[in-house]
């Protein structure tokens, strides 16, 4: 299988915008868009098929599930990880500044993100360190600088909310949060209550509806490249 968008060096704006429109509204007509939506598809699959193991899990949340989506599995392969930041490329607001990936599953996201975007990063640790710097955020300056939250798998926002509180005391302005996965268990409608907008690539549920075709490819919990 191919790499999704390969070879393809983008920014906020063209392919990755028609990306987007493809996956959230509704499917524009003609072969252009069918192939986006296509990849968008295979993606999903393999995103799903290499990430996804089945047991009895607690979640960060408390809740538990008979379904994990291990978001390493999917980080770990190049060809998957880099394909996911070109989809999310399209979400970024127009006025985000910098990208603050969350500790630590956000952080391998959002560098290749970086790489793809042209933005500066910062990386957000879960509590300020208590030793060197004793940073909360490292990499930029944080006051005054309009943020975009990036993280893998959200399920409630409840991170998400305590690491916003802590970059906003030190000055930053946090508006927007961009995921991979929305696992659909709370996080759309609590990060909204904290004045934040909610963008994910895929859903778990549009995961799940990816990779049931049977002509998809199956990953063997492989990354796919070519």
């Amino acid at each position: 299988a191919e790499c999704f968008m390969k070879g393809t060096c983008i920014c906020r704006k063209g392919m990755a915008n028609r990306l987007t429109t493809a996956c959230s509204g509704p499917l524009m007509r003609g072969t252009f868009a069918e192939e986006i939506q296509m990849k968008r598809c295979e993606l999903a699959a393999q995103a799903y098929r290499a990430s996804c193991i089945k047991g009895h899990f607690v979640l960060r949340s408390g809740r538990t599930s008979n379904d994990y989506f291990d978001n390493y599995l999917f980080e770990a392969g190049p060809c998957l990880l880099k394909g996911i930041a070109e989809g999310m490329a399209g979400m970024v607001p127009t006025n985000g500044e910098v990208l603050a990936g969350l500790e630590m599953v956000g952080i391998p996201v959002v560098t290749v993100f970086s790489q793809l975007t042209g933005l500066p990063v910062l990386f957000v640790r879960k509590k300020a360190k208590e030793h060197g710097t004793s940073k909360l955020a490292e990499g930029q300056n944080v006051a005054g600088e309009h943020l975009v939250v990036v993280e893998n798998v959200v399920t409630s926002g409840g991170q998400i909310v305590e690491s916003t509180k802590g970059l906003r005391a030190l000055g930053a302005v946090v508006e927007d949060v961009i995921g991979v996965t929305d696992r659909e268990s709370g996080a759309s409608d609590n990060l909204p209550k904290e004045g934040l907008s909610f963008r994910v690539l895929f859903t778990m549920s549009e995961l799940k509806r990816s990779a049931k075709p049977s002509h998809l490819p199956d990953t063997g919990g492989k990354d796919l490249c070519p």
